[in-house]
């Protein structure tokens, strides 16, 4: 269906070191291929990791003449990256550092807000109409989950500025209370009960609805927008079209 709709075809690679499950590059006229990267360590999963890489390049593939990508507002940028760069100074001594590690959580946070509403919907895009691949699903969302639980460790908590932990956690909450409402867990959710983020995480998955009834890229701008908007992240990025017909 990608090669379909979009006139590129699809490579798959297994790949040795993968920091994640996968990797994926979106075609364009000079690299003319879709390329998905299965870690080689979750090969046993590669049909449903190939599949969830294959539904996002359908979403943001919607209209290949506006592919959408984002850029950092530099003067917005550097004002968080300032401000973020401060905490924990007696950790982080040399300002380089720090600069470094401002530039790390802004980054981050920009991944998230761009990638997290999309999981959520191919998430439930795939439990719904594949459960041939829910097996494999099951394993690699509870890897995820416990991954993000990463950021209640003590150590982990206190270094992170307060902003960055908020925007943080709601957005893991919103992704983890979608997976529980597809497979009918509690569990997942208490840690972010205790943190407060429940009720922001439950206003993200609602600003969802409409991606996941369109899946378009359209509808892919305008949620993560909202989600922006709703953690103060709006002011960091702009919007970035390119025609990616082939």
């Amino acid at each position: 269906e990608v090669e379909r709709n979009t006139g590129y075809p699809v490579s798959i690679e297994v790949t040795p070191g993968l920091p994640t499950h996968a990797r994926m590059a979106s075609a364009r006229p000079d690299a003319p291929f879709h390329v998905i990267e299965v870690n080689a360590k979750h090969r046993a999963h590669a049909d449903y990791i190939v599949a969830a890489q294959c539904h996002m390049l359908l979403v943001s593939w919607s209209d290949p003449s506006a592919v959408r990508g984002i850029s950092m507002c530099p003067e917005e940028a550097g004002r968080r990256i300032e401000m973020w760069s401060k905490a924990e100074p007696s950790k982080f001594p040399d300002a380089t550092k720090k600069a470094e590690l401002g530039t790390f959580y802004l980054r981050g946070l920009l991944n998230q807000v761009f990638s997290i509403p999309m999981e959520i919907v191919v998430a439930g895009r795939i439990f719904a109409e594949a459960p041939s691949l829910r097996a494999s699903q099951q394993l690699l969302q509870d890897a995820y989950l416990r991954q993000m639980s990463s950021m209640f460790a003590p150590d982990f908590r206190t270094a992170l500025p307060e902003e960055v932990f908020r925007a943080n956690a709601a957005m893991a909450a919103a992704l983890v209370m979608n997976w529980c409402q597809l497979t009918g867990q509690t569990a997942p959710l208490i840690p972010y009960e205790s943190v407060g983020a429940v009720e922001p995480g439950k206003h993200l998955l609602e600003l969802t609805k409409d991606l996941a009834a369109t899946r378009t890229s359209a509808s892919l701008a305008k949620t993560v927008d909202d989600w922006a908007e709703l953690l103060s992240l709006r002011p960091l990025y702009t919007w970035e079209f390119s025609d990616r017909r082939s």
